[in-house]
């Protein structure tokens, strides 16, 4: 892996890493790395941000090899294209726009439903649901809302 720099205080300063929510919109996990407010927005302790950054780094050189990916997600309007072209410099997978809730933080629930998902497919492919009544199927494999669109009674 090639040598990472770490950016100095003064280029997080300049880039705007400081500031982070309004004071209406926090998590009270979040208050040891906040610095203070300024103009009802919170402004994040840089030094700490150093120190995450400098944690990553160490996580990804000793976890992460060149042949696992990484995945890099920036939703954000702001930070979408530079998360998509250092993704693809790494030839790694990103997300940059909305994704599935839960995707990140309840990885069972969508295991489970990729699993379901497949099975019906697997039972379309195979047969099993021509038991079913049409109406029941088609609930089964597509979105109600299209079926009655593009059906008329």
């Amino acid at each position: 892996m090639s040598e990472v720099n770490i950016p100095s205080l003064e280029e997080l300063l300049e880039a705007g890493t400081h500031f982070g929510h309004t004071t209406s919109r926090w998590h009270p996990k979040m208050e040891k790395f906040l610095y203070g407010k300024r103009g009802g927005i919170h402004l994040v302790d840089l030094t700490k941000t150093q120190e995450q950054i400098e944690k990553v780094v160490a996580f990804i050189k000793s976890n992460i090899g060149p042949l696992k990916p990484l995945l890099f997600i920036g939703v954000k309007p702001i930070a979408r294209d530079a998360v998509r072209e250092q993704a693809q410099r790494c030839n790694s997978p990103y997300v940059v726009n909305r994704w599935i809730g839960g995707m990140l933080t309840n990885w069972g629930a969508i295991t489970g439903m990729i699993k379901r998902m497949k099975q019906l497919e697997s039972d379309k492919a195979s047969g099993k649901l021509e038991k079913y009544t049409k109406r029941e199927q088609l609930e089964f494999v597509e979105d109600p809302v299209i079926f009655a669109s593009n059906h008329q009674s």
